[in-house]
């Protein structure tokens, strides 16, 4: 009979045979894990992990933030410095001595502007009376579906959208079941007109 304990070892030798270096102690960490809470222990929940619009800000910074953001809405147009003071008030009004610290000017001007940007987005896609499901990132996909099926080169299409690998692009295409039907059409009648070329290969 096999002791668990053997068995252990035996992993860490299959891992190390196969280039993947890891010590017993991470093969008994990730055993017991397994055992606590499934299959999802065993996930590297950094690439599981999905990303605030707002990063690592407190949420309550948000909150104020985008009430902020709505009294500004209608009046003349305001500086972002105005933003952060009137963000620091209502904290201070809110929270009182509990209010969490402020993030930097440069993290706080950032959120100042995705915030904006949803909030501009939101009420021009109300008055239009579009689903709640249409984002800003949702229109940036099909930017992407749209180029790829007008026929733009790839490495055009990947650059439009400041994408690092191709890869990440192929993610955001999601291209119509009429495109992928003329596309393999297009492959079938290629194919056909150049049998021998193909074949010579």
């Amino acid at each position: 009979m096999t002791t668990l304990r053997q068995r252990e070892l035996a992993k860490v030798a299959e891992l190390a045979a196969q280039g993947q270096r890891v010590s017993l102690a991470t093969v008994q960490r990730l055993r017991r894990r397994y055992q606590q809470e499934g299959l999802w222990a065993l996930v590297d929940h950094r690439v599981a992990r999905q990303a605030s619009a707002t990063g690592r800000v407190d949420p309550r910074i948000v909150q104020a933030a985008r009430q902020a953001i709505a009294e500004e809405t209608d009046r003349s147009t305001g500086t972002v410095s105005r933003l952060r003071r009137r963000t620091q008030q209502l904290l201070a009004a809110r929270l009182g001595p509990d209010a969490p610290p402020m993030p930097s000017q440069r993290t706080f001007y950032r959120l100042a502007a995705r915030l904006s940007e949803d909030s501009s987005f939101q009420r021009a896609r109300e008055r239009a009376g579009l689903p709640e499901t249409l984002t800003l990132h949702a229109l940036r996909h099909s930017y992407v579906t749209h180029l790829v099926e007008a026929g733009y080169d790839p490495m055009f299409v990947q650059q439009q959208v400041g994408h690092s690998y191709s890869s990440t692009t192929a993610l955001y295409t999601s291209v119509s079941s009429d495109f992928k039907q003329k596309t393999i059409q297009r492959m079938i009648a290629r194919r056909i007109a150049r049998p021998q070329e193909e074949s010579d290969v």
